[in-house]
């Protein structure tokens, strides 16, 4: 299949830590939590502070699955969004999403521009002679 789905976030200093990895354990379906769990790698910031890195890649089901939640948990409004700004968030055959951190911790997806984010790359399976756009629409990322 080679489906996959990779998200990366930051934990800085002034945040919690485990509360940052709850918001992206929020946006998995509840069979994934848990079960995969990010890559944690710790840098030093400009000023010498400590920001945890998190990263997590989902592959094939997984990713499958993570794609469906996603489609459940994005509102109709930022769904419009999306498709109003999907050629800017299209790279080839990946698709490129930010997500609010802290609606993710409290069980939410929703689209952001700014501030902190948790960064998505979807990289789904498009069946030969489908587009990408007719894909998302197909999953329910796109309503229109």
């Amino acid at each position: 299949m080679d489906m996959s789905v990779y998200l990366e976030t930051f934990a800085h200093a002034t945040e919690n830590l485990s509360k940052v990895l709850e918001a992206l354990q929020n946006l998995l379906p509840q069979s994934l939590r848990g079960r995969v769990n990010p890559v944690i790698e710790t840098v030093k910031g400009h000023y010498d502070n400590e920001i945890a890195i998190l990263r997590l890649e989902l592959r094939d089901r997984d990713a499958e699955l993570f794609i469906k939640e996603l489609s459940s948990k994005l509102n109709d409004e930022d769904k419009r969004e999306l498709a109003y700004s999907l050629d800017l968030r299209v790279d080839g055959s990946s698709l490129y999403l930010r997500l609010d951190k802290g609606q993710a911790y409290l069980g939410r997806a929703r689209l952001t521009l700014r501030g902190e984010a948790i960064k998505v790359k979807l990289t789904p399976t498009i069946p030969k002679g489908s587009s990408l756009k007719e894909y998302l629409r197909k999953v329910g990322l796109l309503n229109v």
